[in-house]
This record gives C-alpha cells, sequence and structure tokens, in this order.
C-alpha cells in the first residue's frame, strides 16, 4: 500500500517540477549579501517587494550540507523556485536542489567534489522527504544505504552497508515509526527483531583493540552516510569480547548459570539465611517473597 502511495506522489512531483523550470530565470542576479528574509519571503536589501531573480554565493550549509562552495539559487517573488545549483570554487557542481513555492519539491542530488561520483539522491515533497534515499560510495560508486520515505517516517524497506559497499549490516522493514522485522549490525550492537520487538541473540561487543583503527571507521562511515561493525574491524578475544541477551516474544530470557556460578549463587543465599535465623531461630520458616528477595539480592550483589 505505501508503495501505491509513495509512486502517486512521485508522479505529482513529476508535474510539479517542470512548471518551476518555466518560472526560473527571470530577473536580476544579486549576492546573497544584498538580500534579507522577512516573514518567510526573501527581500533585496531596502527593496519593498519580494525579490524576483537569482541569488548568488548562497550558502550550502543552508541545505545542510557544509561544504565550501556557493550556490545559485532561483526566486519567484520571494520564495525560492526551480533549481539551485552548487558548485565549488574550481566551478565543479556538487549540489543540485529542486524548489516549488519555496519548499523542497522533486530530487535533491549529490556529488563528491573530487571523484565527480553522485554520493547522495534523494526525493522530497513540500519540504519532506518521500520515496527512495540513496547514498553511495564516493570512491568506487557502490551503494551504502537505501531508505525508503513518506512524509518523512521510515517505511517499508531500509538497507544498509559498510563503507566499501561490500558488507550488508542492516536489512529490516519498518512500518508504523519501529522496526517491524529484519536484522541491525551498527556499531557496537547487532540486534534481530520480529513483530517490532527484539526476538533471538542480541549482542554487544566491546571493543579492546587499537583506538584509532575504530575512531576512523567511525569518522568514515560518518561521512559517508554508511555504517560500521565491530566484528569486521578485528579478532574476537583478541580486539573485542561479547555479551549476549536472549529474547522471545519481546521479552528478556535470563540465561541459564553455570554450576559454578549457581554454587555460588546457593551458597550467598544460605549465608543470609543462616543470618536471619541467628537472630528469629533455627526453625524460623523464610516466607517465598523474602527468599525471592535473598536471590535477587544474592544475584546482584
Amino acid at each position: 500500500m505505501y508503495r501505491k502511495s509513495i509512486f502517486k506522489k512521485i508522479a505529482l512531483m513529476t508535474l510539479i517540477f517542470p512548471v518551476a523550470l518555466l518560472l526560473q530565470g527571470c530577473g536580476e542576479k544579486i549576492d546573497a549579501r544584498q538580500v534579507q528574509n522577512v516573514q518567510g519571503l526573501v527581500y533585496k536589501i531596502n527593496a519593498s517587494d519580494p525579490f524576483t531573480g537569482t541569488i548568488t554565493n548562497y550558502a550550502p550549509s543552508n541545505f545542510r550540507v557544509f561544504i565550501q562552495g556557493g550556490c545559485d539559487v532561483n526566486v519567484e517573488k520571494g520564495v525560492f523556485e526551480g533549481v539551485t545549483s552548487c558548485a565549488l570554487e574550481n566551478g565543479t557542481k556538487f549540489l543540485e536542489v529542486s524548489f516549488s513555492h519555496g519548499k523542497e519539491n522533486g530530487e535533491l542530488k549529490q556529488w563528491n567534489g573530487s571523484t565527480k561520483k553522485l554520493v547522495l539522491r534523494v526525493q522530497f515533497l513540500n519540504g519532506v522527504k518521500e520515496g527512495i534515499e540513496e547514498r553511495y560510495n564516493p570512491e568506487n560508486g557502490a551503494m551504502i544505504r537505501q531508505v525508503h520515505w513518506s512524509s518523512n517516517q521510515k517505511v517499508g524497506e531500509q538497507k544498509i552497508w559498510n563503507s566499501s559497499g561490500d558488507v550488508l549490516l542492516t536489512d529490516l522493514i519498518w512500518d508504523g515509526g519501529r522496526a517491524e522485522s529484519g536484522f541491525e549490525k551498527s556499531g557496537e550492537h547487532e540486534n534481530i527483531y520480529k513483530d517490532g520487538r527484539y526476538e533471538g541473540s542480541q549482542k554487544y561487543y566491546q571493543w579492546h583493540g587499537d583506538y584509532n583503527k575504530l575512531m576512523l571507521a567511525k569518522a568514515t562511515a560518518d561521512q559517508y552516510g554508511s555504517d560500521y561493525f565491530v566484528p569486521l574491524l578485528g579478532a574476537p578475544s583478541v580486539d573485542y569480547s561479547i555479551s549476549e541477551v536472549v529474547y522471545k516474544d519481546g521479552k528478556k530470557v535470563e540465561a541459564p548459570l553455570t554450576a559454578e556460578a549457581q554454587k555460588e549463587l546457593d551458597a550467598c543465599i544460605q549465608t543470609r539465611i543462616d543470618m536471619i535465623r541467628s537472630v528469629q531461630g533455627a526453625d524460623y520458616v523464610i516466607p517465598n517473597d523474602a527468599l525471592e528477595e535473598l536471590k535477587q539480592s544474592c544475584t546482584t550483589h
């Protein structure tokens, strides 16, 4: 159902976008330092009417892209309209955003300034994510992230790879704002989902190896929009340790104690029983709820 909805909305974007193209190309060109925003409309400083034309040297950070460069923004009666293009100082284009009636509508594309490879494409409708978002490795072009959006909320499939794009780390199905099913291997965690809840073995990997190696993996994943996973960085026991918790039907399953651990627990409980009976008497019968408290006390001791 959500796929049909997305396709209908994308079809609407294809109608909006050509109209926006026709509207651009009129008016004067002015530098971003010559404009101001007044109650959501763009004005040329000291002008009484909203601006129509092109703003040059507009900061890419306004589009959540933090790269040195400048953008040419088309404006119609005070609102962004048509295609905005951003380039580095050497003229290399690294960003393209489509607007209609002041909101992102259509496809946003981003390229790597050095390799010139496409690194991001995402669909917008009326300023929110709508459709497919894809991210790519800037060196080899491999896909490293794919997410489906509806009204800025994840729906359907989400896939995330490691930074080189050769290992699938996350494969989830989203519904109603939550991960409904699938698996996620992210950083120090490995989780499995069923019916929107943890199911089966949930693992945590604590890194003991080269700190710089871990930090580099994290930084690369953040930069690319991919992910990293501790077991891919080293060897078990040597570089990382593993702890595990098991869930069934969304509830934590207590793991059976080893023989040695059970012996220690029994000894702890008996010691505390002896202490109570030394005060209450040797024949004192300890209530079941008190015994359970003793057990919990010894378990967390």
